[in-house]
């Protein structure tokens, strides 16, 4: 056993030696990702393209996944959507679900370029919003897309809306109000909070949501943890689950049974529609599927499970 984790301790640090930056664009913006290429490899294999939920940034606890993908063989990459992290774009940290999905297809037509990555198999990965994202596209006819992994995903608008404190949706929705009525002048972002406590304004605000962030995003480059506030109007209407189950792909959901920001519920229900593969993991709340927590082994042990089955080298 101690040979075993000497060796994959070995590999996982040549991954991490083997990462590569690297540059594309979205709708003629210019867009950064971290590409890692598996240690050996005969002939093309598949890779999977991997960003952020809300207000996630690729250098927020998403390299050890790309590393783990790699050590098995896969290539990887992660990516900052515009206007966030290393990506180019204004107004700075500005929340868009279609602007967002369009930069995931762009980062599949790039990782398509890569040496010996196989085209026809892209996998693409999302977590807590962006697993809406990875959803939603599973759903659709795009070239080269041969699976989905998703984890603590959103998958209905409503009910991630039903989960906030109820006293605290006023105040975020004088905040878009704001947000939007100075966007249409032309003035500056009116930016509030990723996450704050219950009674203070933020975009979530349930027990935990702060200290979610403060673990996975301790040190956010400037303007920091905040987002202008027109994104809270967009979230009840992004419904992934109306198209999802739509999809032929094979999928893979990890679910938290107590996660208190995107609901378990309707995401265990649409696994089960969507004869996915699901793991529910129990008194896993929405930020312990992440590295450094009790759910991520358990998770990403899976995760790499399933990429073996359905999208083998």
């Amino acid at each position: 056993m101690k040979f075993f984790q000497i060796l994959t301790t070995a590999v996982l640090a040549a991954c991490a030696e083997a990462r590569e930056r690297v540059t594309f664009e979205s709708s003629s913006t210019q867009l950064v990702g971290y590409h890692y290429a598996p240690v050996f490899q005969r002939g093309p294999v598949p890779a999977i393209v991997i960003a952020h939920g809300l207000g996630g940034l690729q250098s927020s606890r998403l390299q050890p996944y790309a590393e783990r993908f790699a050590a098995a063989g896969y290539h990887a990459m992660t990516f900052d959507y515009r206007y966030w992290g290393e990506s180019a774009g204004s107004p700075r940290n500005l929340i868009d679900v279609k602007s967002q999905q369009e930069d995931y297809v762009a980062a599949f037509d790039a990782i398509k370029m890569f040496r010996g990555v196989d085209a026809d198999r892209i996998v693409v990965w999302g977590t807590s919003l962006s697993g809406g994202h990875a959803l939603e596209l599973g759903a659709r006819d795009i070239p080269g897309l041969a699976a989905v992994i998703v984890q603590a995903p959103h998958v209905n608008g409503p009910a991630t809306v039903s989960a906030l404190p109820p006293l605290d949706i006023p105040s975020k929705i004088a905040a878009d109000v704001k947000d939007s009525a100075g966007a249409a002048l032309g003035q500056p972002p009116y930016y509030i909070a990723l996450a704050n406590r219950a009674g203070s304004l933020g975009l979530l605000t349930q027990a935990g949501a702060l200290e979610g962030y403060q673990f996975i995003q301790p040190n956010a480059p400037a303007p920091g943890n905040v987002a202008p506030a027109r994104f809270v109007s967009q979230l009840p209407f992004f419904i992934p689950d109306a198209t999802a189950a739509n999809s032929k792909l094979p999928t893979y959901f990890t679910v938290g049974s107590v996660d208190n920001v995107t609901p378990p519920e309707p995401a265990i229900a649409l696994a089960k529609r969507m004869n996915a593969t699901l793991q529910v993991v129990p008194g896993a709340g929405h930020f312990d599927v992440y590295p450094g927590k009790f759910a991520y082994e358990r998770n990403v042990a899976a995760q790499v499970a399933f990429l073996r089955e359905m999208v083998p080298i």
